[in-house]
């Protein structure tokens, strides 16, 4: 059923690996699928590959690893494929595609902004490849505008959540002898595990026994952190899980979700993943936190680095399982009703209709 004016689409990112980009990625495959001619092409493979290439979506990888084999590829499909909208998410992709583009005359719309902040590595390469669309969307309005994207470009796509994955969950008072809590991420200068274990060792000292911080990823940091909790005096409290490709099954037995982000997000899938299980949630104030979660409403806020405000509002939701109930609802709520991954396939679908008619009135 090809329902939204034959619009052809083509989707290209700079590779498929078990990210929340690409997690995001996909869901607008499955989105676009039967309603759209959609086609896909990646930099590089990854386990997203085959989950779109199960949707009946055609998709290449040139392998190689870039370079001009890169290039005549991405090429070549959009000369195959004839698109009238170019939807990249990478700034490689981006790059590629934009030359492609102006080849074809079809409608290019980059999706780079992903992040709250403008990251200091590639800071010059990220920001023309951003501009380079005939429009620009990000996930956060924060993003957008520490992206300096011009207002007339920018647009605001917020992320997904598939809400089958939230099935069998629901909001309700803890009932674990300990209060657990979860926090996923790259173990790396972009999330702050370090003051969360700060604040384990703070409360461990006073309330041992009482807290379990279960810490899901890895990276770079690893071992700096696990020798941070050993030298804090509690590896007990603190867990190191490693990484997890779906964070949902350790959000059933968690009492609340914790997302520490010294850089600032976009719009994190994390936070979204344990206001959908149910679960209240304390992060990071600023960037795309403060879009996504309502202080004392769904969660709480608490400013960077503080180790002392972390430590006492955990303290507090473990002696008011009510208010982390009522909180743990109504993010649930506003996940499944306000971010779902229809809505993101609905304003994406309007923002392509939206290049397409721009690039015809400007005759290129």
């Amino acid at each position: 059923m090809m329902a939204d004016n034959g619009i052809r689409v083509l989707l290209a990112i700079d590779g498929l690996g078990p990210g929340g980009a690409e997690r995001q990625f996909h869901m607008l495959c499955a989105g676009l699928a039967g309603r759209v001619e959609v086609a896909a092409w990646s930099l590089h493979g990854g386990p997203y590959a085959r989950m779109i290439e199960d949707l009946g979506i055609r998709l290449v990888i040139p392998g190689g690893g870039g370079g001009a084999g890169a290039v005549r590829s991405a090429l070549s499909f959009a000369k195959d494929f004839s698109p009238s909208v170019i939807h990249s998410w990478g700034w490689i992709s981006a790059l590629l595609m934009h030359r492609a583009s102006r080849r074809s005359g079809a409608a290019h719309v980059t999706g780079l902004v992903r992040m709250g902040t403008l990251p200091a590595r590639k800071r010059l390469r990220l920001l023309i490849a951003a501009r380079m669309g005939d429009l620009c969307t990000g996930n956060s309005a924060a993003g957008l505008e520490a992206w300096r994207i011009p207002r007339e470009k920018a647009r605001l796509v917020r992320n997904g959540f598939d809400e089958r994955r939230a099935a069998g969950f629901q909001a309700g008072p803890g009932t674990h002898e300990r209060f657990r809590c979860v926090m996923a991420g790259s173990m790396s200068a972009h999330k702050d595990f370090a003051t969360l274990i700060d604040a384990a060792a703070m409360l461990s000292k006073v309330h041992p026994g009482r807290f379990e911080f279960d810490l899901l990823g890895n990276g770079p940091d690893r071992s700096r952190l696990e020798e941070r909790a050993r030298s804090a005096g509690c590896p007990g409290a603190v867990v190191f899980h490693g990484r997890k490709d779906d964070v949902m099954p350790f959000l059933r037995n968690a009492d609340a979700g914790v997302l520490l982000s010294p850089k600032g997000e976009g719009m994190s899938n994390f936070l979204m993943e344990c206001m959908a299980a149910g679960l209240p949630v304390v992060c990071s104030a600023g960037s795309g936190n403060s879009e996504l979660v309502r202080d004392g409403v769904d969660g709480w806020l608490v400013p960077q680095r503080d180790v002392p405000a972390l430590a006492g509002r955990l303290l507090a939701l473990s002696s008011d399982p009510a208010r982390c109930a009522r909180a743990g609802a109504s993010g649930r709520a506003r996940i499944l009703g306000e971010f779902s991954s229809r809505s993101m396939v609905e304003t994406t679908l309007s923002i392509y209709n939206e290049a397409i008619a721009r690039r015809a009135a400007h005759g290129c």
